[in-house]
């Protein structure tokens, strides 16, 4: 289509010469021919660097963007939000990849979405992922908004579901940013990505697009394929950290809607589960129930769907 909007595919990368190459042939790979790719690396101490100027060579449509010291990959999103030209942005990580019709089918998602319903709100669009662990097993993790006959989950009821973990139609899955595409100034518009977080930087900025009443749909087809690899990053320690701060932060909307001893407790809980201190983790559930029986309740119950991805993400820290 000759109208077609430019859409910046931005890559975050670090220390990833064995899979970089992998998720920018991904990216040039997309049906989807008015595009760029962006690729921020995040000083890179290996050849990923090397890797990346090779393609440059052979693309004239890939720049690259080079860190002078290592800061998270909140701030390498950030950047590729300020040097993007497209009017969209698909991100990409730098160890997954993507079916080759996952941009075009995201962005007719969106404007298919936005003309029927007539939405004048923030939109952002997940796609499912096929998740591949390190043990060989493999997990299909859901979005959200994929019912494409309805409105999709949005606003604070978004917000709800993340951070009390109220019930939502429509509202269960994973929103991770490396199957995300929205426009460029709903990034901007936002503030981007909080840079004080190395982990769950993805759902600090839901909520905070939930609060400007953001529309979160999904596509039922998982389009990306999602690598599990380990890093300093990704452990358990920083990943608690990360929730204990984002919910902290959020302190406010959490109080003003529920108990915020509750949802602190309930996020140590889960992390002690995921430790596998199985003894301490009842003791502490018991007395958590008998304190908060209606929102102990509704927690366990919401989160039977995804028991087996959560067991898998312990056994994959």
């Amino acid at each position: 289509m000759s109208n077609s909007p430019l859409i910046t595919l931005g890559i975050s990368c670090f220390n990833a010469e064995k899979t970089i190459a992998r998720a920018i042939e991904s990216a040039i790979n997309q049906s989807w021919v008015n595009k760029e790719i962006v690729v921020v690396d995040d000083a890179s101490g290996d050849n990923s660097v090397v890797i990346i100027k090779g393609f440059i060579k052979q693309y004239g449509f890939i720049r690259l963007y080079v860190n002078e010291g290592n800061s998270g990959v909140a701030a390498v999103r950030n950047k590729i939000i300020r040097h993007a030209k497209g009017e969209f942005i698909a991100f990409f990580d730098d160890d997954d990849s993507s079916e080759y019709d996952r941009v075009d089918r995201q962005y007719n998602r969106i404007v298919e979405y936005k003309n029927r319903w007539h939405c004048d709100k923030p939109i952002i669009c997940h796609t499912a992922r096929t998740v591949l662990y390190g043990d060989g097993v493999s997990l299909i993790e859901k979005t959200i908004g994929c019912n494409i006959n309805n409105i999709a989950p949005h606003g604070i009821d978004v917000a709800s579901r993340i951070l009390l973990g109220s019930r939502l139609v429509d509202g269960y899955g994973s929103m991770a940013t490396c199957s995300q595409m929205g426009s460029t100034k709903v990034y901007a518009d936002v503030g981007g990505f909080d840079e004080n977080l190395r982990r769950s930087e993805d759902t600090e900025l839901n909520i905070r697009l939930a609060l400007t009443g953001c529309h979160f749909l999904g596509i039922e087809s998982p389009l990306v394929t999602q690598h599990i690899t380990k890093s300093e990053d990704k452990s358990f320690e920083v990943e608690y950290q990360s929730t204990l701060y984002y919910i902290k932060k959020h302190k406010k909307f959490i109080v003003g809607n529920s108990s915020y001893r509750f949802v602190e407790s309930w996020v140590d809980l889960k992390f002690i589960f995921y430790k596998k201190d199985y003894f301490i983790f009842l003791v502490k559930f018991i007395v958590l129930f008998f304190k908060y029986p209606f929102l102990s309740s509704r927690r366990v119950f919401l989160s039977i769907p995804n028991f087996k991805i959560n067991q898998k993400f312990s056994k994959n820290r």
